[in-house]
């Protein structure tokens, strides 16, 4: 099968997204992105399984089991077995600027430039499962 050219683009999309933890049995918004990003902030970053947030959502027809899943953003190193039981282990939007100086101490460009011009399109906030996110911004 031949590759896309899109298939290997470095921008990543930082999301606020509702979920469900289960551990805590609370509906939370946490920050999450839309890929895996290479590089240090890789480490912080963690692919989970999220459930419906209400009995009434179904995925679509042309949904998979990994449109289920979402790309994490956690406080801690997942090399430090850090998991989602504990009460802090996610980002939140109240840390949105340390997350913006982690990534410009790490390298990364932040484009909230591009966020502003993808919050006009249509559709940018919504996922599969129904649910809806926020773009915060798009980094490289």
């Amino acid at each position: 099968m031949q590759e896309s050219p899109f298939d290997e683009t470095p921008l990543i999309a930082m999301y606020l997204e509702p979920i469900l933890n289960t551990y805590d049995k609370t509906y939370q918004t946490i920050v999450t992105l839309n890929a895996m990003p290479k590089g240090p902030l890789s480490d912080l970053v963690a692919r989970q399984r999220t459930p419906k947030l209400s009995e009434f959502q179904t995925l679509s027809p042309q949904s998979t089991f990994s449109d289920a899943c979402v790309y994490v953003l956690m406080r801690y190193p997942q090399s430090n077995g850090v998991s989602a039981k504990r009460g802090n282990a996610y980002m939140y939007a109240e840390d949105i600027p340390s997350i913006y100086g982690y990534l410009e101490k790490n390298g990364y460009q932040i484009r909230s430039d591009l966020a502003k011009q993808f919050g006009h399109v249509s559709g940018v906030g919504t996922r599969q499962l129904g649910g809806t996110r926020k773009l915060i911004c798009l980094f490289q």
